[in-house]
């Protein structure tokens, strides 16, 4: 079986590292309910709000969402950095 070299678990390690730094940034910024992340969201379909209120909470509803979304990715990149943090010390010992 193939397994990668020193360099490669190396390279591994540092572009998942900086994967869970992103995700872990943006999913602050949308349990932050940042304004610039407003077309990002999933759109709400057809639905008929009868007020503000109604729309504002489903709104918040999927900010949430994504948020959760982000840090669950964050911590898959996270498994990867581990890894190959890993496979990476046992080259270099």
């Amino acid at each position: 079986m193939w397994l990668p070299g020193p360099k490669l678990t190396a390279f591994t390690a540092v572009l998942s590292f900086s994967g869970v730094l992103f995700m872990v940034v943006l999913g602050a910024l949308f349990k932050n309910e940042s304004i610039g992340l407003l077309e990002d969201l999933p759109s709400l379909g057809n639905v008929t709000f009868t007020s503000w209120e109604q729309r504002r909470d489903a709104i918040s509803v999927l900010y949430s969402d994504n948020a959760i979304n982000c840090w669950v990715a964050g911590g898959m990149y996270f498994v990867v950095f581990a890894a190959s943090a890993v496979r990476f010390y046992k080259f270099t010992r």
